[in-house]
């Protein structure tokens, strides 16, 4: 009765930080502290599916259904291990129906307009760096956020992601055209720090706060040119950061280039590469993935010097 659910989820947090992926802990602590914040003074005891069926009803009519999926998920991982802490003795959120049986497949791209008013919005620091590097490199946002000097190579122009730090445990090796090489030359390196972005033990984590103030930018900008243009503003549909690597790829294959070496600038080893292909196909088309980064990088280059006005 004295161990409330909010007491438990940061004694729970602390243990999940030591083990899940950065990405991961970070979207696990949003549900559990934020979107499950009304139920943080309530001891865990007493939580039952009633009142987990009443809050999620309202995580889906504020937040999405998606949103309601993934924030139950992350709430029943809490409380099988709040079982194993014997503090209760069931875990209530499986009596509770999904919001969604099966969610969308997300395919969400920003368009070449999108990308220029994101680009401009962005400003200085950490944050608009390594958004900038996300949609020339089309890397993951953990592989940039954690980015290494280590890694790079500035005579030769490459980022070698060691296959510790990728998604599918491959070393990939990332062809930086000149503005990325621009962006990343103009980042100071700190003394006694391997790390490109962020400060303390780890990379860039600022994710959603810095997110939300882009956002918030970007409205501003929209309204100011709407109220110039004498009419209502036009909100920018909700896009999240990974966007910006399908809307890389996408971009990518509107300039013409091959699906085979967009899937090797992704370090992808599915699609065009994989069964009997993955097998025989020994060519690494380096220079073909170079030769995409640079033309990526030139489009994106006249793209953000003569984009359109706020819409």
């Amino acid at each position: 009765e004295r161990v409330t659910f909010g007491a438990l989820v940061d004694l729970y947090l602390k243990q999940a930080e030591t083990v899940m992926r950065p990405s991961s802990y970070g979207e696990v602590k949003r549900h559990l502290d934020t979107i499950w914040q009304p139920l943080h003074g309530i001891p865990i005891a007493r939580i039952d599916h009633v009142k987990i069926g009443a809050e999620l009803d309202k995580i889906a009519q504020t937040r999405g259904l998606v949103t309601a999926n993934r924030a139950r998920a992350s709430l029943s991982t809490f409380m099988r291990w709040a079982m194993t802490k014997h503090h209760i003795d069931q875990n209530p959120v499986i009596r509770v129906a999904k919001a969604l049986k099966t969610e969308p497949k997300r395919d969400r791209f920003l368009d070449d307009d999108e990308i220029a008013e994101v680009w401009r919005q962005l400003g200085d620091g950490d944050f608009a760096s390594i958004m900038k590097l996300l949609v020339l490199t089309a890397a993951r946002r953990e592989e940039v956020a954690a980015m290494r000097w280590s890694e790079i190579n500035l005579d030769r122009g490459e980022w070698l992601i060691p296959a510790a730090r990728s998604k599918n445990k491959l070393a990939h090796l990332v062809h930086l055209s000149p503005l990325a090489l621009e962006i990343i030359k103009g980042t100071p390196e700190r003394k006694d720090r391997d790390l490109i972005f962020g400060a303390g033990e780890g990379g860039f984590s600022g994710w959603s706060q810095s997110k939300a103030r882009l956002d918030a930018r970007i409205d501003a900008a929209r309204a100011r040119a709407a109220a110039v243009a004498g009419r209502p503003p036009r909100p920018m549909p909700e896009w999240r950061v990974h966007d910006l690597r399908r809307s890389a790829a996408t971009g990518m294959a509107r300039l013409g280039i091959a699906i085979a070496v967009i899937e090797r600038a992704l370090n992808h080893v599915s699609g065009e590469f994989k069964g009997i292909v993955a097998v025989y196909q020994r060519h690494d088309f380096q220079q073909e993935v170079k030769a995409a980064f640079n033309t990526w990088g030139e489009h994106l280059q006249q793209l953000v010097g003569t984009a359109a006005d706020d819409r």
